[in-house]
């Protein structure tokens, strides 16, 4: 529950870890503020040839591996904490510390959950987003069969030593012309231990023209029994 747009104290408010993580995974979402959130420092340029210098407060970002992402803060309520992300190879961990006594915990209990994660987990490559074998059939198009492909990799979050049963069922809409390349035509459904995991759009690799009526003659031609 917010009571203002800043997060900060205020009557019927409050928040908690969870909440801050939600936040900055979303966040996290736009490529955008990455081009900010790697900076360590900064200048501005003041009118009469003035410089205000600028460093990042967070200090991860030059002192762990991968950390690209995140955000102090300090209230006399929620005490010292830090928001932060990072990521190693295909799998990306997120960080939330409240209530520390000093900005020097708050940095070494981020390192200590993410050495945690980074050590005990991992991100199961589950679906590539490379075109599928098989191919379904169109109707009412010049040709009889598409191939598709998954808009995105799946991956799925596992302990290295897990023995969860992870696997993906597609779900195809009725394929009929025309279908243009990049059309979302399906879906794959990822499970672990049969929980929905994730869930993957499927599109058309390529376009299918309507058939005409002069292309129904020639099939019904071709396939005359004589």
């Amino acid at each position: 529950v917010f009571a203002n747009c800043t997060g900060l104290p205020e009557s019927g408010q409050y928040s908690c870890a969870r909440d801050v993580a939600f936040m900055l995974s979303a966040l996290l979402e736009h490529e955008k503020y990455f081009d900010y959130s790697q900076i360590w420092m900064d200048e501005i340029s003041h009118n009469g040839g003035r410089v205000t210098e600028m460093a990042n407060t967070n200090k991860m970002i030059r002192s762990y591996q991968g950390c690209d992402g995140g955000k102090t803060g300090y209230t006399a309520e929620a005490g010292f904490c830090l928001a932060a992300s990072a990521v190693r190879g295909n799998m990306r961990a997120i960080s939330v510390v409240i209530g520390a006594p000093d900005s020097k915990t708050r940095f070494d209990s981020t390192r200590m959950l993410l050495d945690y994660i980074f050590a005990n987990y991992r991100s199961k490559a589950v679906l590539e987003d490379s075109i599928l074998p098989q191919a379904y059939a169109v109707t009412g198009g010049k040709q009889k069969t598409i191939f598709v492909k998954p808009a995105r990799s799946s991956y799925v979050f596992c302990s290295n030593d897990d023995t969860d049963e992870i696997f993906y069922e597609i779900e195809m809409n009725p394929l009929r012309a025309p279908i243009r390349r990049g059309e979302t035509v399906g879906r794959v459904v990822v499970y672990k231990n049969n929980i929905e995991a994730d869930t993957v759009a499927l599109l058309a690799n390529e376009d299918v023209v309507k058939s005409s009526y002069f292309d129904s003659l020639k099939d019904l031609a071709q396939n005359w029994n004589y």
